[in-house]
Parts: structure tokens; sequence; C-alpha cells
């Protein structure tokens, strides 16, 4: 999945989170930890960059 692709779907859950707690739910997610908001896609970027390291960690991740 390509990047751009992976930011508008993790922008949509964080959208829906967002609508949930009624607040942004910009930096609340677990991969926000490897967030660098100066990327393209920073959701994205941080989202495979969780993974990759939890998946090094052998826990099981969705793969985007």
């Amino acid at each position: 999945m390509e990047l751009k692709e992976l930011q508008e779907i993790l922008d949509n859950e964080k959208w829906l989170e967002s609508e949930r707690l009624g607040k942004d739910a910009c930096g609340e997610f677990p991969y926000c930890s490897r967030c660098d908001r100066s990327e393209e896609y920073p959701c994205a970027v941080a989202y495979r960059a969780f993974c990759l390291r939890a998946n090094k960690r052998g826990k099981g991740r969705r793969k985007f």
C-alpha cells in the first residue's frame, strides 16, 4: 500500500476517534510516538515505523 493511501485511512480513523472523544485525537494513537510532522505523510510513516518495530519484537500488528 502506498503511503498516500495509508495516510488517508489513518486520517479517517483519526477523524472518527476525534468525533468519539470530542477532541482532536492527533497524538493519541500508539504509533504517534514515531511521528515526525515534517513528513509528507506523517501518520503513515509513523505507523509503518511503529509496526516494523513491533514485528521485530514479535508482536502482531495490522500490515499496510
